[in-house]
């Protein structure tokens, strides 16, 4: 006996005809065809991939590689050693000189020989280095003060000083130095105390300019001290020659 088949049902079984590709559809498959590809496009995935893989081909996308891993070091159990903060002691008050004018001297002011003493005695100290200018230049007063103007202002206290030594400092020659020490001789109305600081300036210098030791100064100022003195404080001191020091004052 025959089926029936609905009419419907007919017309359902029947194969749908392929839908009309549109004119986008037209135009990516002339582009395609123009660029020589060949797309693999059974699924939508195989699609996705194949672009993938064409684009990077074409060096239009580069490869990204998964980044390597940090190199994580272990921690070390000896902690690294601190800096070491290295402070130099500063001073609480500038330091302090006497002044001095030049040749023409002015109330309050000091010998060359002294003010230059105790710069000198600022240098060994513990005071930076412009702080000491600067203690320098305001102790310079009237000629000797022009004198520093007249340097370049980055000047230190070494050029300062050289220059007033061409002006100021002592210019006695070598034998003429070591002469006068040992033809020194205590004057009428000169303390001992007065006899001994001028013998000191003495020799002072012949250390300065590198004529005498300085482990030579004290021989030398006890064999000249008493050599010196007035003649009736030699007899009553002669006694005490053979001491360190001679003590009358």
């Amino acid at each position: 006996m025959a089926t029936k088949f609905k009419e419907e049902e007919i017309i359902t079984a029947q194969p749908t005809s392929p839908k009309t590709p549109t004119a986008e559809m037209m135009k990516t498959f002339e582009m395609f065809e123009k660029m020589g590809a060949k797309p693999k496009a059974d699924t939508p995935e195989d699609l996705k991939n194949w672009m993938m893989e064409y684009l990077m081909s074409q060096g239009a996308l580069k490869e990204q590689k998964p980044e390597p891993a940090p190199n994580l070091q272990p921690h070390s159990l000896v902690a690294p050693p601190k800096p070491v903060n290295v402070t130099k002691m500063m001073m609480n008050h500038p330091p302090k000189i006497t002044w001095f004018s030049g040749t023409e001297p002015k109330a309050g002011d000091t010998t060359y020989e002294l003010w230059r003493h105790e710069v000198q005695c600022l240098l060994k100290q513990n005071y930076e280095q412009d702080a000491i200018l600067n203690a320098v230049r305001r102790s310079l007063r009237g000629e000797a003060g022009l004198v520093a103007m007249r340097l370049e202002l980055n000047a230190t206290v070494k050029v300062i000083i050289q220059k007033l030594d061409s002006i100021y400092g002592s210019v006695d020659k070598k034998e003429e130095l070591l002469a006068e020490f040992y033809g020194s001789r205590q004057r009428p109305t000169e303390s001992v105390t007065a006899w001994s600081c001028r013998l000191e300036g003495i020799i002072g210098k012949a250390v300065d300019r590198g004529l005498v030791q300085r482990q030579d100064v004290d021989n030398m100022l006890h064999a000249m001290i008493w050599t010196g003195l007035k003649p009736h404080l030699k007899d009553i001191s002669g006694h005490k020659y053979d001491n360190d020091l001679i003590r009358l004052w």
